[in-house]
């Protein structure tokens, strides 16, 4: 398996799954952040991989709403799918 997070399998995984939804620069960005953060205490580490998931799928929704906007109707709902996959990156790890 690929291991984007040497120190944790849990996260690697969920990146993985990621990339089959989604862009692998946008999950790049959200994740290269957290790899200082992979071997933290649970409560600081889940929290920073929640924010940068979070503002992931922030940024990916306003540029829906911005392409919506414009007409572009596939553009946005391609941005909206790979939003909601960003969202449920971020929330699947913290049970």
């Amino acid at each position: 398996m690929f291991r984007y997070f040497e120190q944790n399998f849990s996260w690697s995984f969920a990146v993985s799954i990621a990339t089959e939804m989604g862009a692998i620069n946008e999950i790049d960005a959200a994740c290269a952040p957290l790899r200082p953060f992979q071997d933290q205490p649970a409560e600081v580490a889940l929290d920073r991989w929640y924010r940068s998931w979070d503002a992931l799928g922030d940024k990916l929704s306003a540029q829906a709403v911005a392409d919506a906007a414009e007409g572009h109707d596939f553009t946005a709902g391609m941005k909206y799918l790979r939003a909601a996959a960003y969202y449920q990156m971020g929330e699947r790890l913290m049970l």
